[in-house]
């Protein structure tokens, strides 16, 4: 079963290609870029490279959020595409497990986020019993205020390891190690998603109907927010 996973979710774009559980390739750019641009040219490449034809490809696996609305909507939307036409199972796994997956070996809570802006952060919080385990969520992806993360990850009383991209971590370091007494930080190669870990995880998804799969934006952009509240909606 060949998978090709496509992450443009974030900042960074990691898409690759698995044969059951033998990595035949991964590609991985930490960037500022335009995904609609390079993505589709990436896949060729990696494709190409890796000697895997669009026909040897049985599944598709895609990030499906949270993150950045454009990132997302193009990643799913190839995703979808591709699922359909060469009428193949589409999978969606959490853009926040795809980096908790980068974690094999911690003995305590693994903590991914993403900067929503506003001291407020995208998370999942997640353990895992054993390398070759699927993660266990401990809290549901998210929208916080840092504030509320803290209180809940104290209240968990284990140490928590923080997995996210350089940038997001450097902005809310400080109130992690000023909240928690057991904490520590992901190296900054370990905050990139890889798009091979994005392949084997979404051996324990349900595959999904590619005309209604949707991003999991959870939380609605402030311009939507505004329109709601204009009309009365909330």
């Amino acid at each position: 079963m060949v998978t090709l996973a496509i992450d443009s979710s974030n900042k960074a774009m990691a898409i690759g290609l698995v044969d059951g559980n033998e990595i035949k390739g991964e590609l991985a750019l930490n960037v500022q870029q335009n995904h609609s641009i390079q993505l589709m040219p990436a896949i060729q490449y990696l494709m190409k490279a890796s000697h895997v034809t669009p026909k040897d490809v049985t599944a598709i696996a895609v990030a499906q959020g949270p993150g950045s609305y454009t990132g997302l909507r193009i990643g799913v939307t190839v995703a979808k595409a591709m699922a359909w036409d060469l009428n193949i199972p589409l999978y969606g796994v959490s853009s926040l497990k795809v980096l908790a997956a980068n974690i094999t070996c911690f003995d305590g809570v693994i903590v991914s986020l993403l900067d929503a802006r506003r001291n407020a952060v995208y998370i999942g919080a997640y353990r895992r019993s054993d390398v070759s385990a699927p993660l266990e969520t401990v809290i549901e992806d998210t929208y916080l205020p840092m504030e509320e993360l803290v209180v809940q990850l104290k209240a968990l009383d284990e140490p928590v390891i923080v997995v996210g991209s350089h940038v997001d971590i450097l902005l809310y370091k400080t109130q992690f190690e000023e909240a928690l007494s057991q904490c520590v930080f992901v190296e900054a190669t370990d905050g990139i998603p890889s798009g091979a870990r994005l392949a084997l995880l979404s051996q324990f998804e349900e595959a999904q109907e590619p005309h209604t799969f949707v991003p999991s934006y959870i939380r609605m952009t402030e311009a939507e927010t505004n329109w709601r509240k204009a009309q009365g909606l909330d």
